[in-house]
């Protein structure tokens, strides 16, 4: 509020100076033309009694003596003080007899019909005297002033026309008094039209300086481009780039916010997912731990045990070994996957070759299980994942059907291909999972509670393959099978 009345003042006063430097410029523009216009009626009043003064020494002396008719002209002339810039003199007798004239006789003739004397008129003489009159010569240019001197001596007319010097001559041009009006308006008209482009100039500023205050203040911005400023000022263009400057800002800080509270979030979500890793590798390592200490002790304290039975007890040991050594691969792994999924390189591969490198890794696996293993896509299907991540998962996935699915085939195929994606079938023939236990598949150290004792699995192979399906922008889901055994189904984009 405090700003807006602020402004407000500013406008008011520039306003106000407004006004006055109008009402300045139209009282300079009367006094000047004023002034001109006393200049030149001085002018043109001096001009007349120095010609008077010429004529009637032309009176008094033979209108055939040229040369003292010409100094006298050429004193007039010389005069400092005389404004009169050309003199034609004509000498007529009292009949209208052409005596002497330094004119043509166009000029002369023009002349004297300006000087408005009728020679004809010999008998009122008396009524002549000396007359002047003023007028505009088009031809010269210039202010003229007309002086006529009649002599009853000497029986003579002079009529002598002295052009008025062109410091004064705009003064004949302007003599009419709507001219005058006209050019004071225009004078006017001028003057204030600079002081309104400087009022408006400096009302932009004033403008500008708002709208930036206005940008600096907004909390919400998302109005401001519509605003009053930027439609009706002509800094238009400066607001609107001030407006795309600011919204750039603020955008780069709202996505640096948005950035930055995701990695916080993300840190805190791998700090969350390290200590439930943690608290779930607790209480899943004392059974295997539990177990083989319990066999041991019973070894150990119990010689007398029979050769079978302690056989019998040192498998369970390994087989439980087996598990926590699995598991703590498993774990190094999902480690690696959370720590390093900003840095997984990804590149055109051969799916086939990789599915068939599991393959050849796994064959004591799948032969200890009675389990063959298709492999029934193109060899030429590429791919754009990671190698090690789709190898990590197909071996995790021959394992899982190896260990609980209790089929005898697997069998790996294309299903579809799109624009962006390429979707495989990996199935067996086993009897599948409960409908309870689906969506619990992918759970970190879940695993039936059947298999919990008589398998050597660590319920972290699957969260595996759904992680590294993940980080190869693809997607995974499972489902049993209609004909029997469980099905995943994955995306991975094409190469």
């Amino acid at each position: 509020m405090a700003m807006d009345s602020k402004n407000l003042t500013f406008n008011n006063s520039y306003k106000a100076l407004y006004g006055i430097f109008i009402v300045f410029w139209i009282v300079m523009g009367a006094l000047v033309v004023a002034l001109w216009n006393k200049y030149a009626a001085t002018s043109i009043l001096t001009t007349k009694n120095q010609m008077e003064v010429v004529n009637n020494y032309l009176l008094t002396i033979s209108p055939n003596d040229t040369s003292t008719i010409n100094n006298a002209t050429s004193a007039l002339l010389d005069c400092t003080t005389s404004p009169v810039d050309k003199v034609f003199v004509s000498i007529y007798s009292k009949d209208g007899k052409l005596l002497y004239t330094n004119a043509t006789s166009s000029r002369n003739s023009n002349v004297l019909s300006f000087s408005k004397i009728n020679l004809n008129l010999k008998n009122d003489t008396s009524a002549l005297g000396s007359q002047s009159h003023t007028y505009f010569d088009t031809v010269l240019q210039k202010q003229c002033v007309i002086t006529t001197s009649y002599s009853e001596k000497s029986k003579r007319y002079v009529i002598s026309e002295g052009a008025v010097s062109n410091n004064t001559s705009i003064s004949g041009f302007i003599s009419d008094t709507s001219v005058k009006l006209s050019l004071l308006i225009l004078l006017s008209i001028t003057a204030s039209t600079c002081t309104y482009m400087l009022y408006k100039h400096i009302n932009n500023i004033t403008r500008l300086r708002k709208y930036i205050m206005q940008l600096s203040e907004e909390n919400d911005i998302a109005n401001m481009q519509n605003s009053e400023i930027s439609r009706h000022s002509t800094v238009k263009g400066i607001t609107e780039d001030l407006y795309t400057l600011y919204k750039t800002k603020i955008d780069i800080i709202k996505q640096h916010d948005l950035e930055r509270d995701a990695a916080i979030q993300e840190e805190k979500r791998k700090l969350s997912s390290k200590r439930t890793l943690a608290n779930n590798l607790n209480h899943e390592i004392k059974t295997p731990i539990g177990i083989i200490i319990g066999y041991l002790d019973t070894l150990i304290n119990h010689p007398e045990i029979d050769s079978k039975t302690q056989k019998e007890f040192l498998k369970k040991c390994m087989l439980n070994t087996q598990r926590l050594q699995n598991m703590v691969v498993n774990i190094a792994v999902i480690s690696r996957l959370e720590d390093g999924s900003n840095t997984i390189a990804l590149e055109d591969v051969n799916i086939w070759n990789i599915a068939n490198q599991a393959k050849d890794d796994l064959k004591f696996t799948l032969s200890e299980n009675n389990i063959i293993f298709k492999n029934e896509i193109k060899p030429d299907t590429f791919v754009r994942a990671n190698e090690m991540l789709l190898y990590n998962v197909f071996c995790n996935l021959i394992k899982n059907s190896c260990l609980y699915s209790g089929g005898s085939d697997i069998v790996l195929k294309s299903l579809a291909k799109d624009e962006k994606y390429s979707t495989f079938s990996f199935y067996d023939n086993g009897k599948g999972v409960p409908g309870e236990a689906i969506p619990k598949l992918f759970n970190r150290f879940y695993r039936l509670e059947k298999d919990k004792n008589s398998k050597s699995g660590t319920g972290l192979g699957l969260p595996i393959v759904k992680e590294s399906i993940t980080l190869c922008c693809g997607d995974i889901s499972v489902a049993n099978r209609l004909e029997g055994g469980l099905e995943f189904i994955f995306s991975i984009p094409n190469a």
